[in-house]
């Protein structure tokens, strides 16, 4: 049975993360060193935190460091043991709406759930975390790109994979989407894609800064039914201007995914680091165009 062979080859990359006293949340383990990446809201504010490991036992971690825009976090363990295996990640842009998503995790601190559904929708822009730690007009909020899924996620899940039916792991659940005064799952759960979950990882591993992208343009989206983001201004120098982008280019997919409005844009670009590549294809008139450029 598919569930019960991607359940068995998940589980040993699955952790418990416990933030004494407070909270607790999943996390993937990312390699042979003993790093695991979670969610930066499991971890909060906290430096210090302890790692339930596969075989049941305790371990102390360090929080290497942790991207609240994003919601990912790095945590060192101080050792591990045999009952602890690697992840193994899909890349982000094979995913497709309808495969099968399989969700382990720690739900009402019940280690080692495991939950199955399907990918509901690829590019879901969702608010990120930091709106909620610093308010919509912090500098931590941003609209993100995420995966939806109906896979039951609930509070504990966060920092868990969710995997396909080979047992990678295809993006790292992170919130759901609630009714009323309900906190538990009303069939609408996020992750966020694992291309942004090991860019975001090795960033913080090497030190390195995990500011948000910029394309370097001032867009909106059109009233005449179009879908796309419509560019208003190019900014000069940006990274947009050297690709050859244009005043009135009308942008359609980046890497090969629709962008729907202005704001789906937005989450895209938010997602992603300087320095990063990105394809974008996008219409002139009626003529389409693509161009590859780096993020600054």
């Amino acid at each position: 049975e598919p569930v019960v062979a991607v359940a068995e080859a998940v589980a040993p990359s699955v952790v418990l993360v416990i933030v004494p006293g407070t909270a607790q949340g999943s996390g993937i383990v990312l390699d042979n060193d003993g790093r695991v990446v979670t969610n930066a809201h499991v971890v909060d504010e906290f430096e210090e935190v302890q790692v339930l490991l596969p075989s049941g036992r305790l371990v102390e971690g360090t929080v290497l460091g942790a991207d609240v825009r994003r919601d990912v976090a790095v945590v060192q363990l101080a050792e591990t043991d045999e009952s602890v295996k690697v992840a193994t990640f899909a890349p982000s842009d094979r995913i497709r709406v309808g495969q099968l998503a399989v969700a382990v995790g720690s739900p009402f601190e019940l280690s080692q759930t495991v939950t199955a559904g399907i990918v509901s929708a690829v590019g879901r822009v969702v608010p990120s975390y930091g709106c909620q730690v610093g308010g919509t007009r912090s500098a931590k909020c941003a609209d993100v790109s995420m995966l939806q899924t109906d896979a039951p996620i609930n509070p504990g899940n966060s920092g868990g994979p969710l995997a396909d039916r080979t047992g990678r792991v295809i993006g790292m659940n992170t919130s759901i989407r609630t009714e009323g005064f309900l906190t538990a799952n009303a069939g609408v759960g996020f992750a966020i894609p694992s291309d942004t979950v090991l860019l975001v990882a090795d960033r913080l591993i090497s030190g390195e800064p995990v500011a948000t992208a910029f394309l370097g343009i001032s867009g909106v989206t059109p009233t005449d039914g179009r879908a796309g983001a419509l560019i208003t201004e190019i900014v000069e120098g940006s990274p947009a201007e050297r690709a050859g982008l244009e005043k009135d280019d009308l942008i359609v997919r980046s890497d090969g995914r629709p962008i729907p409005d202005m704001r789906a844009l937005r989450a895209d670009i938010q997602l992603r680091l300087p320095g990063t590549k990105v394809e974008l294809e996008y219409l002139r008139g009626d003529r389409i165009g693509k161009t590859v450029l780096e993020l600054a």
